[in-house]
């Protein structure tokens, strides 16, 4: 393969039936919303770490046409909308079956159908979720820019953050945000039904198939860890009188919004789904005589080929523990592992950002602080963060909340105005920068930063 310049993705500690069923949506299914899918996209496992690269050129065709979908037509954001939550119910109902039905009576025939009804609305729902996950990012980028020129132009500079606010609100609250009020009045002293909140929410850490439901003890942990977040006193007001907008700027803004609800709905029907689908995977784990964690290291379609006897070798899992590269070319799935995935990586041109002395990003919560950095990259990461630390991560998930309200400051890779990171650490009235792309990658730990939430800058000391 002649080398490419390849743009990093996005970045997770994910299965290999995750990372397969993103790749396959994102190479064959993106026509289901009018979108061309990508040819060329691989992934890289990296010390625990995976990261999902797109020849460059492509994903600026997809933003492109991403722009185009939503700005071009005013009804299109509901109708995407509409069909994202339908597919998102199916996905959910598809996995909750398992939870239903005695899996273990089920004959190999059923039990490869439920699989296979799982997976096509998994990959539905992947189409949808990633049109979300680049939308979001990409548009609230758009209009943070715009607010920020028209602020200027009306002379309206002091309601910045009150029109910031109000573009990042959510139109309708997700499970996620409601689990944070809850704990918020039972940290006020109100009286509220932990017992319920536990059966409501055990769900919440379930990222990915790897990902375990809360044990009782440990959602008591959390609950006993959680600070009340007070209310920045920021009243959210709509910018399209003061500031004039015309109609495609309206529309920016009411996309920007939907995107914002859209993003942690996503996020709530994933956890929940995957939840259940845990039960379908430990059955097929169990009639093949294979561990869970074993299983997580097939994709899906090799899953499929365990019901025609197909097992994959004990020295393929073992390298598939290891470094790993997975390419999709021509609709076809290819594992690459020790000399094919050294041949592989020669291919791949990664950015060097050893020069980098700035690092920049959007501001998503005002402040600035001095502190010690401390990398996220991982889940398992969380346990480095100390009070009073510098928060710098890919991204960051419910599951973040505690030792968000710990740090000083938040820096983040990926994300926009109206990302988890953003609007947390606005509740928080704590400094934010997302979006900076590769502040994981430039800062380590122990480095001693400044954060200029004024600025968008985040710098060593």
């Amino acid at each position: 393969m002649s080398k490419i310049i390849w743009r990093k993705f996005w970045e997770r500690d994910y299965t290999y039936q995750y990372v397969e069923c993103l790749l396959s949506a994102l190479t064959s299914c993106l026509e289901q919303e009018k979108i061309k899918s990508f040819k060329n996209m691989l992934f890289v496992r990296k010390n625990n770490s995976s990261s999902i690269y797109s020849k460059t050129n492509e994903h600026e065709y997809f933003i492109k046409q991403l722009h185009k979908k939503f700005l071009s037509n005013k009804n299109e954001i509901i109708k995407f909308k509409q069909r994202l939550i339908k597919t998102g119910k199916a996905y959910l109902f598809s996995a909750q079956t398992s939870k239903q039905v005695n899996l273990t009576l089920l004959s190999q025939q059923k039990l490869l159908s439920l699989l296979k009804v799982h997976y096509q609305n998994w990959l539905n729902f992947t189409v949808r979720i990633w049109v979300v996950w680049n939308s979001s990012e990409y548009f609230s980028e758009l209009t943070g820019h715009l607010l920020e020129d028209k602020t200027r132009q009306c002379g309206q500079e002091a309601k910045l953050s009150q029109y910031l606010k109000y573009i990042s609100t959510p139109v309708k609250k997700s499970s996620i945000l409601l689990l944070n009020e809850k704990l918020n009045k039972y940290k006020a002293g109100k009286k509220i039904d932990l017992d319920k909140v536990y059966k409501d929410f055990l769900w919440m850490p379930c990222g990915d198939l790897h990902g375990e439901p809360w044990t009782k003890k440990q959602f008591l942990e959390y609950v006993n860890n959680f600070q009340i977040s007070q209310d920045d006193g920021v009243m959210a007001i709509d910018p399209s009188q003061d500031l004039h907008l015309n109609a495609e700027e309206k529309l920016l803004i009411k996309v920007n919004r939907e995107m914002a609800y859209l993003r942690d709905y996503r996020d709530e029907i994933r956890r929940r789904t995957v939840y259940f689908a845990r039960f379908l995977y430990q059955e097929v784990a169990r009639r093949f005589n294979i561990t869970y964690e074993d299983l997580m290291l097939y994709s899906t379609p090799e899953v499929f080929e365990l019901f025609k006897g197909h097992k994959l070798l004990a020295r393929e899992l073992q390298a598939r523990r290891g470094d790993t590269i997975i390419i999709i070319k021509n609709n076809k799935l290819k594992v690459l592992v020790g000399q094919d995935r050294d041949k592989m990586l020669k291919e791949i041109v990664f950015a060097d950002n050893s020069e980098v002395k700035e690092i920049k990003g959007l501001v998503a919560s005002k402040g600035k602080v001095q502190g010690i950095a401390k990398i996220v990259s991982l889940d398992s990461d969380l346990k480095k963060i100390n009070q009073g630390d510098i928060m710098v991560a890919v991204t960051t998930h419910p599951e973040y909340v505690i030792k968000m309200q710990l740090s000083s400051a938040i820096v983040t890779d990926e994300g926009g105005l109206t990302c988890h990171a953003a609007i947390v650490a606005r509740e928080m009235k704590k400094p934010c920068i997302v979006g900076t792309k590769i502040a994981t990658k430039v800062l380590h730990d122990g480095d001693l930063v400044e954060v200029d939430a004024e600025k968008g800058i985040v710098r060593k000391i």
